[in-house]
């Protein structure tokens, strides 16, 4: 005969009382034990904080994500969800405690913040069961005139964004939240702002933000705003198209020149330069792919100057000292140290190899530099990826890349270059003579005689 409404209530005190709330396990074991007692709970349902201390209720709804069992065809089934259903059914809901002068105290881990930090593969149906269990906590802690952060500044906010949920969203904004979501602390947050999340995620919530006051000038822990941000990134010519398209729909306006707090603007970063002391420094791999790092550093100018930047004389500086710094230059000795135009394997292979339906690769390392745009920088940029030239060996790979970052970067050097020696000789040569000498020059030649013009080498 099953127990009735308030046999189960002294059944559930009494396993309560039971636990020891400081180990993790025993809760763990309270949850499974739990299970058939609520599954059919048919009564009256009960008051809960008649039977736990709210700080008990939180450690078990967080505790409730890691509860999980195999169960035959389903695979994992949360035993811990049934108590999440339980607590819902209840009709409990999560209240703040206050300090002495009543202000909510917002400084609070809570079932929330744990699903947030789960990775997208813990749940069974990745990204949507995490949704869903947000939306449900929402339910319980639904207090939205309060923002509870963790330790580490991630708030319900910060999940509500990364996970979709426009309705609490728009509670939130409603009563009042800043949709930047700044850290309150004064010491730095590792959590980004919203906007620099969801850029990378959910175009839908870049837009929803930006169309309910989120800056996009504003920086993240790191010191960075989101345009330097993206220029940093991996795949920075997609993100940075998507970034301004959003921009030009919410009518924002960015500058292309805004300094970070370190006084660099987003070339500096898209050409990686390092700058003494920045903890933020990206460094590259020992052996970069060359290619890929000149076509992503044209790509960015690219994108910039469609946007009205205009690529000054320290701007092209930055590029050349960062192409010396990493030896991004094709030496003499490059093409008879891997001997690409006497190697026959190479060379059938390379006439196999077809970038698009008119070019092979063979035919792409024999264009004159002047011809080398019969391709995209983004089309370079894809041809650096490891998979497309993986037919050859290493050597010829990194032989090609070199010499491929030469060639698109040629137009480039001379412009500058040419600027730079007029400079050098005082006007005195005619620029058609000035030319003819620049033409005959290397990259690694027009960028160590303008670092020497301006005295940094």
């Amino acid at each position: 005969m099953a127990p009735s409404k308030q046999g189960k209530l002294d059944v559930l005190k009494s396993m309560r009382e039971k636990v020891n709330w400081e180990i993790e396990d025993e809760r763990h074991e309270f949850l499974s034990q739990l299970e058939p007692l609520i599954k059919y709970w048919n009564h009256r349902l009960p008051d809960l904080r008649d039977v736990f201390r709210k700080e008990e209720i939180d450690l078990l709804l967080r505790d409730s994500i890691d509860v999980r069992k195999i169960h035959g065809w389903r695979g994992h089934y949360y035993e811990g969800e049934r108590f999440i259903d339980f607590v819902m059914r209840c009709g409990y809901k999560d209240e703040p405690d206050f300090d002495e002068d009543g202000e909510p105290l917002l400084r609070r881990t809570t079932a929330v913040h744990r699903v947030a930090r789960r990775k997208r593969d813990f749940f069974d149906d990745m990204f949507v069961m995490g949704s869903e269990l947000v939306r449900r906590f929402f339910k319980i802690y639904d207090r939205f005139d309060v923002n509870y952060s963790d330790e580490d500044g991630l708030t319900h906010f910060h999940a509500a964004c990364h996970y979709g949920c426009y309705e609490e969203l728009e509670k939130f904004l409603e009563l009042g939240q800043d949709p930047n979501c700044l850290p309150r602390e004064s010491n730095a947050s590792s959590v980004d702002p919203p906007l620099h999340t969801a850029i990378k995620n959910n175009k839908e919530m870049f837009k929803f933000l930006l169309e309910n006051g989120a800056d996009p000038t504003v920086v993240n822990a790191k010191g960075l705003t989101l345009l330097h941000s993206l220029c940093a990134s991996d795949d920075n010519s997609y993100k940075l198209v998507t970034f301004f398209e959003l921009i030009d729909d919410a009518q924002k306006k960015v500058s292309i020149d805004l300094l970070d707090k370190f006084g660099r603007t987003p070339l500096q970063w898209a050409v990686e330069i390092n700058y003494e002391g920045d903890p933020t420094y990206k460094k590259w791999s020992p052996e970069p792919n060359k290619l890929g790092l000149a076509s992503q550093a044209l790509i960015v100018i690219e994108r910039l100057e469609e946007r009205g930047y205009q690529l000054n004389r320290s701007g092209a500086l930055t590029v050349m000292t960062f192409f010396s710094k990493h030896e991004l230059f094709e030496k003499s000795t490059d093409l008879e140290k891997y001997n690409l135009y006497d190697d026959e394997e190479f060379l059938v292979k390379a006439k196999e190899m077809m970038i698009n339906s008119n070019l092979s690769l063979y035919d792409l390392i024999r264009l004159r530099p002047e011809q080398a745009k019969q391709l995209k920088y983004e089309d370079y940029y894809v041809l650096a990826e490891p998979c497309k030239l993986r037919k050859l060996t290493k050597e010829c790979k990194n032989a090609c890349y070199v010499h491929l970052s030469e060639k698109i970067f040629r137009g480039f050097f001379r412009q500058w270059a040419l600027d730079l020696f007029l400079e050098l000789t005082g006007y005195q040569l005619p620029i058609l003579c000035s030319e003819i000498i620049i033409k005959q020059l290397n990259n690694q030649d027009l960028s160590n005689m303008c670092l020497a013009v301006v005295g940094q080498i």
